[in-house]
C-alpha cells in the first residue's frame, strides 16, 4: 500500500461501508498543539470497518518522533511515541444511547453536522493522550548521575548493626 497524504476530514460511516485502509502521513506543522515538539512527519494507519453489530468503527494507529524535556536532567532528547486507537463515531447527543457493552470496545468520538470527523485533530488529542506525563531518558542516556534510591537504602541498613544481634551472639553461648 502506498503512503500518501491523509484527508484532513471524512465521512467515516462511508469509508466503514467501503472498507476504507489509509496508511500515510501527516505533516507536522499541521499539528499546532504539539508543533514544537514533533521532529518528523507522523506516520498513520487508518481502518474503517463495520462490526458484527452493524456499527462502523476506525482502528489504527500513529507514529511519531517527538522532542521531550527529560524530567531527571532537564535535557531535551528524542522520544519515539506510538499510539493506538479504536473508535466508534457518534453524532450528538447519541453517547448516552449506547449500550454498556459497546463502551467498553470502543472510544467514541463526535461527527460534526454534517457527518465528518476531522482526521487530524483526532490523530493529534491521541498523540497527546500518549505523551508521557514524565518523560525521562533511559538510565543509560541520561546525563545526570544518580544512584538507585533503594540500593543506597539497602546497603545503609546492612552497615548498621541488626539490633538482635546481641541476642544471637547469647544463643550461641
Amino acid at each position: 500500500m502506498q503512503k500518501i497524504k491523509l484527508p484532513s476530514t471524512i465521512d467515516p460511516i462511508f469509508a466503514a461501508d467501503k472498507g476504507l485502509e489509509y496508511r500515510g502521513f501527516c505533516a507536522s506543522d499541521q499539528f499546532v498543539r504539539i508543533a514544537e515538539s514533533v521532529e518528523s512527519d507522523i506516520d498513520v494507519f487508518l481502518l474503517f470497518r463495520i462490526d458484527e453489530k452493524q456499527r462502523a468503527f476506525i482502528k489504527g494507529h500513529a507514529n511519531v518522533d517527538l522532542k521531550l524535556t527529560c524530567q531527571r536532567c532537564c535535557c531535551t532528547f528524542l522520544y519515539h511515541l506510538k499510539t493506538e486507537y479504536c473508535f466508534i463515531p457518534v453524532t450528538s447527543g447519541t453517547y448516552d444511547k449506547l449500550s454498556e457493552t459497546c463502551r467498553g470496545l470502543y472510544d467514541f468520538i463526535e461527527m460534526n453536522e454534517a457527518g465528518e470527523l476531522n482526521l487530524l485533530s483526532m490523530i493529534e488529542d491521541e498523540l497527546i493522550l500518549s505523551i508521557p506525563a514524565f518523560p525521562v531518558h533511559e538510565d543509560k542516556d541520561c546525563h545526570l548521575v544518580f544512584t538507585k534510591m533503594g540500593e543506597d537504602l539497602v546497603k545503609e541498613q546492612e552497615k548498621k548493626s541488626h539490633p538482635f544481634s546481641v541476642l544471637s551472639r547469647l544463643k550461641k553461648k
